[in-house]
């Protein structure tokens, strides 16, 4: 999770270099450069700095989880939008700043995340006399980070948190150097490299493999749970994969004249041809015509129709107001979201169109989290609300579909 915290005495001779922050309210404006984007990286960690004696001096558990959910949710303001723009700004000056920053906010996320003080309050929390006081959600949030702390290296001392901050901002910087190096000459070093990094993390935290120390907080539970889940897939469907392996086999033998000759496997290039010579002689050449109708435009006005039909929301195109500062490349479309009574949800960014230097493949980025903010906390470090506290979600919708 992405916690952490510092004293905030000084807070009140702080408020100045806050009120250009304006934290959780001014949306995407410090995008507007490669600067705005670094400055933001630093503020964030000034922010969450101060927010760790909100959390220290806490009067009751209901302060002290307010307190952690502000610095997760200003820790996610600069990771989750520098995530996005590392992975789909067409500026190559831009994404090197949002991995600089995002290197930089999660390596302090990471040092956070093995404080003795924090792991301290989140002890206080989850004895029974306090868990009886809080809400069935806040009783698994409590648990569920007690559980993290727990696998993450509670029983290190100082030197080994120290170390396992360390290794957990380094791996995460491989992974993601290993998506950029992905078909280049630097793939099989970055992999290396992060193997490396992985199997120290493991080591420190007397786990057998990496695997196993990931999976204790995951929905599997353990590394033995997602192999019979995969064994058990592999059961499942495995016959009927085999039996269109054969049948393509034979399409294949079929169309060579020489069927002596035709080699008993299937090349890649192959299985899509055979693949579409099979559904034209089941189904008819106007099979392929489909593809006539399926285009990006009308794939997402099928997105919007079902919104609006199944659950009463609106999708708006706001594209022609667009700042300058959310256009960062022509093709994308911003869109915002109404309810029945006319009530902002949120927004999305539809950036759908393939081009170069952008993640391959589809995915969501998370610009804003959409939550309320506890303007009590914020008010102690002098960060200045002025939306009633209510933070609507932003995502990015990405995918590499042909352009129209």
């Amino acid at each position: 999770m992405r916690r952490g915290f510092r004293r905030w005495a000084s807070a009140a001779a702080d408020c100045k270099s806050y009120e250009k922050y304006f934290l959780m309210v001014d949306g995407l404006r410090f995008l507007h450069s490669p600067n705005g984007l670094a400055d933001r990286a630093q503020l964030c960690m000034d922010v969450c700095e101060d927010i760790f004696d909100v959390l220290h001096d806490a009067g009751s558990p209901q302060e002290a989880l307010d307190a952690i959910d502000t610095v997760n949710n200003a820790m996610c303001l600069l990771l989750d939008p520098a995530e996005a723009i590392r992975n789909v700004h067409p500026d190559s000056v831009y994404r090197q700043v949002a991995t600089t920053a995002f290197n930089t906010v999660y390596k302090t996320m990471s040092q956070l995340n093995t404080s003795e003080r924090l792991y301290n309050v989140v002890d206080d929390l989850s004895q029974p006399d306090v868990l009886r006081t809080l809400t069935p959600v806040q009783r698994q949030n409590v648990l569920m980070l007690q559980s993290e702390m727990d696998s993450g290296g509670k029983g290190l001392d100082e030197r080994g948190r120290d170390l396992l901050s360390r290794l957990t901002a380094e791996k995460e910087r491989l992974a993601h150097e290993l998506t950029e190096a992905a078909g280049t000459a630097d793939e099989q070093r970055v992999l290396e490299e992060l193997l490396t990094a992985r199997y120290h993390l493991a080591a420190l935290l007397k786990r057998d493999c990496y695997a196993d120390w990931v999976m204790e907080t995951s929905l599997a539970g353990c590394r033995s749970n997602a192999i019979d889940f995969l064994n058990c897939l592999s059961r499942l469907h495995m016959p009927k994969a085999l039996r269109e392996k054969d049948m393509l086999l034979a399409l294949k033998r079929n169309l060579l004249s020489n069927k002596d000759k035709a080699s008993p496997s299937l090349l890649d290039y192959e299985q899509k041809a055979l693949m579409t010579i099979h559904k034209e002689r089941k189904y008819g050449p106007a099979i392929d015509k489909l593809s006539e109708y399926l285009t990006v435009g009308n794939a997402w006005r099928g997105l919007a129709l079902i919104c609006e039909r199944l659950f009463n929301v609106s999708m708006v195109n706001c594209t022609a107001e667009m700042e300058p500062y959310e256009r960062y490349h022509e093709s994308v479309q911003k869109y915002v979201l109404y309810d029945g009574t006319n009530e902002v949800l949120g927004t999305i960014y539809a950036d759908l169109l393939e081009r170069p230097d952008k993640m391959q493949g589809a995915g969501q980025f998370t610009l804003q989290l959409g939550t309320n903010l506890h303007i009590d906390v914020l008010d102690k470090i002098g960060v200045e609300i002025r939306n009633g506290g209510k933070q609507r979600p932003v995502v990015v919708f990405s995918c590499n579909a042909k352009g129209e």
